[in-house]
């Protein structure tokens, strides 16, 4: 089914499949179809589409723990130096097999709705969006140690809202911008997302964290969580645990990728080889860098010596510069937090 500018795929065949299928309610977006929820939201779906080297389970992990923001998002979400340290929840209502759970708290609201749906109400100091923002991301499994995360961003504007670093960010992405834009500045933010996943998800793997395995270590004894923030995270691997056989039952044997043999930091073969938009806006601003060249390469050679020569060569050798440097986020953007300050 096409719903929501998105595919839903129910992965069956044989004679009974379309019955099957018709038999699943796909996890929807509430506030997009709920009478009750509807507001006057400005919708971005999806907000780019790219694989990441992690698993799907450590990428819902990664969402259901909004105090991330402040250390893998600094400088562009939070600051790892002003925000506070210790952030408050507790569940709402209880947990099930179809439901999932809620948790809230003193960062806003999170949701985890079965099978892979995480929603976001982001609501403190550094983003301070009072119920008129949600995020919502489905981590879809391709393949073990990969997935697909597709972002749905809503947003009703808040006249009196106080303006921050994550509202000037979101303020881009939610704007009157080409897609094109906003795939290319989305590694700006996720990418200082992917060292940590990649990093910690062949962690878990190689320390004998396999829940669907006989003799996996658990979870809870491979991290360690000492605030209530943390309960997205744990709650949602209990989830995973209780009512979802550990997770994916995959068709293929469980095993990584060769460590190293990644280039986490891709964005060419992840991404814009890929998209339409950003296929056709690569090509036209690298014809305008070349076009740059040929002027500065055209004055050296017609133009008489003198400043006016200098002035065109200079000028033309900043556009070509700067094209490059941002032509080259459509390839690779790399980022460390160590560098980052």
């Amino acid at each position: 089914q096409e719903l929501d500018g998105l595919l839903f795929v129910f992965p069956q065949t044989g004679p009974d499949a379309s019955r099957n299928a018709a038999a699943v309610e796909p996890p929807l977006i509430a506030e997009i179809h709920d009478p009750a929820l509807r507001r006057n939201w400005t919708k971005i779906i999806p907000a780019g589409v790219r694989d990441f080297p992690c698993g799907w389970d450590t990428m819902a992990e990664n969402t259901l723990d909004p105090a991330h923001f402040c250390s893998a998002h600094h400088a562009t979400l939070g600051n790892r130096y002003t925000d506070p340290g210790v952030y408050n929840y507790k569940p709402i209502g209880t947990i099930d097999r179809e439901g999932g759970f809620a948790l809230g708290g003193d960062m806003g609201m999170l949701e985890f709705r079965p099978p892979c749906l995480v929603k976001y109400h982001p609501d403190y100091a550094a983003m301070p969006f009072r119920g008129t923002v949600v995020i919502s991301t489905y981590c879809v499994p391709t393949r073990p140690g990969w997935v697909r995360p597709l972002a749905v961003v809503l947003q009703d504007k808040d006249p009196d809202q106080e303006v921050t670093l994550a509202v000037r960010a979101l303020s881009v992405f939610m704007g009157p911008v080409p897609v094109w834009l906003q795939h290319v500045l989305a590694p700006l933010v996720l990418h200082q997302d992917c060292g940590l996943l990649y990093g910690q998800h062949r962690t878990l793997h190689e320390r004998g964290y396999r829940p669907r395995h006989e003799g996996s270590v658990p979870f809870e004894k491979l991290v360690f969580c000492p605030t209530t923030v943390d309960r997205g995270a744990l709650t949602f691997r209990r989830w995973l645990r209780e009512h979802a056989g550990g997770g994916v039952p995959w068709a293929c044997e469980d095993e990584l990728d060769a460590k190293g043999s990644v280039d986490i930091y891709d964005t060419w073969n992840a991404h814009t080889k890929n998209c339409q938009y950003c296929l056709d806006a690569y090509r036209n601003l690298e014809a305008l860098k070349h076009l740059g060249g040929a002027v500065g390469a055209g004055a050296l050679l017609a133009m008489p010596q003198g400043a006016e020569r200098v002035e065109v060569v200079l000028a033309s050798s900043a556009f070509v510069g700067i094209f490059h440097v941002f032509n080259s986020l459509f390839v690779r953007y790399e980022t460390h937090h160590a560098d980052t300050d």
